[in-house]
């Protein structure tokens, strides 16, 4: 049975990993670890349909900015909208501003 802890990583092994592959944070928060670059993002179902969303570069977001990301993903996803949709409606917003 998978672990359903979440805060499984610090950002001493943040920095640390270097072998390729993805890592759980948890709580759907991974992180993506490529010869080029490492990024984080979440990992969502919705209607019963898994999705993939990327929540920014390791360069450009901390371990701690990715769990607030992905946290209100989670709180879209419970109410029953989909998180994609919400920060893109976020994003327009933004620019009409």
């Amino acid at each position: 049975m998978a672990s359903r802890a979440r805060n499984k990583l610090n950002t001493k092994q943040v920095a640390s990993i270097s072998k390729d592959g993805v890592y759980s944070d948890g709580g759907g928060l991974y992180l993506r670890v490529r010869p080029s670059a490492r990024s984080w993002f979440y990992i969502g179902a919705l209607n019963c349909k898994r999705f993939e969303m990327g929540l920014g570069s390791v360069l450009d977001v901390t371990l701690a900015k990715a769990r607030e990301k992905a946290a209100a993903a989670r709180a879209h996803m419970l109410e029953g909208r989909d998180p994609r949709f919400e920060r893109k409606r976020q994003t327009s917003f933004r620019r009409q501003l």
